[in-house]
This record gives structure tokens, sequence and C-alpha cells, in this order.
């Protein structure tokens, strides 16, 4: 049997969890965000 925090958070979506799921699963859009870091730091040369 659920508590009732437990009932609470199943009923409620949690975009952070799903965020972090769809960016682990999402190769393409962790290079994209990886090329994005990228771009905005300045590299030492």
């Amino acid at each position: 049997m659920l508590s009732i925090d437990e009932k609470k958070r199943a009923g409620k979506p949690q975009p952070a969890r799903a965020l972090l799921l769809v960016y682990g699963n999402n190769y393409i859009l962790r290079l994209a965000f990886f090329r994005l870091i990228l771009g905005f730091t300045p590299h030492p040369q």
C-alpha cells in the first residue's frame, strides 16, 4: 500500500526525471548540448 506522499508523487508528473531520461537516452541531444557548451566556452590556445 502506497503512502500519501508516494500517491501524491505518482499522480504528479516529474518533469525533471522525464528530462533526465530523455537526456540520458538521447545521444544526439546530449551531443548537441555538449557542442553548445563548448561553443560558449573560450578555448585556451
